[in-house]
């Protein structure tokens, strides 16, 4: 029982930074990257961004 408790916990923390993952997504930085800026696993970005509906922008460099 106490294990699934600090998942629990560390889901909560994860996910209450969820706005933060999306404004620095919406910024150009990468999930892997949003990540360690957050001290948070990469599959807690993806499952904020599952959550909250963001796509994953890729950009593409102007063809010179």
């Amino acid at each position: 029982m106490r294990v699934l408790t600090l998942i629990v916990a560390a889901h909560k923390t994860a996910m209450a930074k969820a706005s933060e993952v999306e404004r620095l997504l919406a910024a150009g930085v990468t999930p892997t990257e949003v990540a360690r800026k957050l001290g948070i696993g990469r599959s807690s970005v993806y499952r904020a961004m599952r959550e909250r509906k963001i796509k994953r922008v890729v950009s593409v460099a102007p063809a010179s």
